[in-house]
């Protein structure tokens, strides 16, 4: 075995591990945050605080430098305290999240606004109905979270899951092969 292989088969174990545990705990979060969901009604479960969602509304885009379009993939973390500027997501009481920018605080809460709109919400956002304060941003990741969340997505997703899980014992066995030849 030259060097070069013993590299490579090296590399591929360690890249194989890495992407088994990144798996392995996507996985892991998504359980919990099906079960929290389905057999314990919390509505925005957050696991160690941090929780995602997709954007689906263009209320976020605008002139600041964190504004983003409606097909962002964001991920918050559930904070004690917020402040004038972040980007907070906040349950309304209807059937979905909303997630705009804190512009104001007042005692009823705080006062929130979409980047895109011209004035703040009607509303105040009391802090237990705050999910979280955004921490990423993924511009575009919408649409690969939409298509994973999809049954068609969820197949392909196990067929990856597969394929990296088999493919070291595949390429194992066919160097163990060619050594006997």
């Amino acid at each position: 075995m030259t060097k070069t292989t013993k590299i490579l088969k090296t590399t591929l174990k360690i890249l194989t591990i890495i992407l088994d545990v990144i798996l392995i705990l996507v996985i892991v979060i998504n359980l919990y945050n099906l079960a929290a969901q389905k057999l314990f009604g919390v509505r925005n479960p957050t696991f160690l605080g941090i929780t995602s969602a997709v954007v689906d509304t263009g209320s976020m885009k605008g002139d600041n430098p964190d504004s983003f379009d409606g097909n962002a993939f964001i991920v918050t973390f559930k904070k004690r305290s917020y402040e004038v500027g972040d980007i907070i997501s906040f349950d309304t009481g209807g059937t979905k999240t909303t997630t705009h920018r804190i512009v104001g605080i007042e005692p009823e809460g705080y006062v929130t606004q979409g980047d895109a709109n011209n004035t703040a919400d009607d509303w105040r956002v009391p802090d237990e109905a705050v999910v979280g304060k955004v921490i990423l941003i993924i511009h575009g990741g919408g649409t690969v979270i939409k298509y994973l969340r999809s049954p068609a997505g969820l197949t392909a997703l196990a067929i990856v899951m597969v394929l990296i899980f088999a493919l070291p014992y595949i390429l194992g066995k066919a160097s163990d092969e060619d050594r006997e030849n």
